[in-house]
């Protein structure tokens, strides 16, 4: 899977989780058309990014327990900009070991 397709998958499980559409991970799987444990690797990106999810059994869907989304965006900076910027490290440290 492509750096480019991940983001693009993370991006639609956070529509669906904050939808609360997910349905089971097999309905999910189904819904995004990857494999059940690509779901499950998915759920734990975002979970090793800190977005804080549960599955909740009475409405059969993945859900976050405090509202907000996932946002990948690309911002522009100076070496000054670059040299402030805190937490960059870790996000990708996190990040390289799925897709280098």
């Amino acid at each position: 899977m492509s750096f480019i397709n991940t983001i693009q998958d993370l991006e639609r499980l956070d529509q669906l989780i904050r939808l609360k559409s997910t349905g089971s991970p097999d309905e999910l799987a189904n819904k995004m058309n990857i494999s059940k444990r690509t779901v499950f690797n998915l759920i734990n990106r975002l979970k090793e990014l800190g977005c804080p999810i549960y599955f909740n059994c009475s409405i059969n869907s993945y859900c976050y327990l405090n509202q907000g989304k996932l946002n990948f965006r690309f911002n522009s900076l100076d070496n000054e900009g670059l040299n402030k910027i805190s937490g960059g490290v870790q996000f990708f440290s996190i990040m390289q070991k799925y897709f280098i």
